[in-house]
């Protein structure tokens, strides 16, 4: 009986592996790819709803009047009677007198108070379109707060990145009605 293998069923079985192994790298490497976009698509998700809502929320419960610049006084008031619309940014005043604002730089959106600055989105997401403004319904009726924005995946690189042909990027925009609005000076 023989113990070796034959140079034909050598080949064969060459040959059958010159396929398979080719189209398991293929299967691999789409697999990962994928797993990119959907790592990419769901940070940019994650981190456009957290801005949308922490932004929502501390507008919402928070401002009772908004200005066009610091500090806040009865001169530059804006959204009383007409309204207003900013690309850069927005100064509120809260319940306790204090102010606050919202405003875009360097691919960022942030909060910024007398007491600190908060960056609300991360190095690996790219902010752009940023458009913040407000509204008046009549002169008895709060102010609508609108904000809109677009947020890609950026990574580690400068720019944003094409996966597969696409940009991992969502538009958000929003209408915020404040809550405890009044004028009181």
């Amino acid at each position: 009986m023989k113990k070796f293998f034959t140079l034909i069923e050598v080949i064969v079985v060459l040959g059958v592996l010159g396929f398979i192994i080719p189209t398991i790298f293929i299967i691999v490497f789409t697999i990962s790819r994928e797993q990119l976009k959907v790592k990419a698509i769901t940070e940019v998700k994650r981190q456009g709803d957290f801005i949308i809502n922490s932004l929502s929320i501390l507008i919402k419960n928070n401002t009772v009047s908004i200005h066009s610049s610091a500090p806040p006084n009865l001169s530059n008031i804006v959204c009383f009677d007409s309204d207003f619309n900013n690309n850069s940014e927005l100064i509120f005043k809260d319940l306790n007198n204090q102010w606050f604002k919202i405003y875009f730089n360097n691919d960022k959106i942030s909060s910024s108070s007398a007491l600190s600055t908060i960056d609300l989105n991360s190095n690996s997401t790219k902010i752009y379109n940023f458009s913040i403004g407000c509204q008046s319904g009549s002169f008895y009726s709060a102010p609508i707060v609108n904000l809109s924005f677009d947020i890609c995946y950026k990574g580690n690189q400068t720019d944003c990145i094409n996966i597969n042909e696409s940009t991992a990027s969502l538009h958000y925009q929003t209408k915020i009605k404040l809550r405890n609005y009044y004028i009181d000076y």
